[in-house]
């Protein structure tokens, strides 16, 4: 009898989100957030279109 397993179907790989972690100061983290707050964008939203837009991805 094949066991079942819980919770969603594995994502092919090329599909999975990777994590991509940063140190940064207080100041540092303090200045995205403020940006992030005048765009109107959580801070995560705000950094992955910066990035992405002075990189040859976007």
């Amino acid at each position: 009898m094949k066991r079942t397993t819980l919770g969603r179907p594995k994502l092919p790989e090329d599909e999975t989100k990777q994590v991509f972690t940063l140190r940064l100061s207080a100041n540092e983290k303090e200045a995205i957030a403020t940006a992030a707050n005048k765009a109107k964008q959580k801070p995560r939203e705000w950094a992955r279109a910066v990035l992405l837009a002075n990189s040859a991805v976007a």
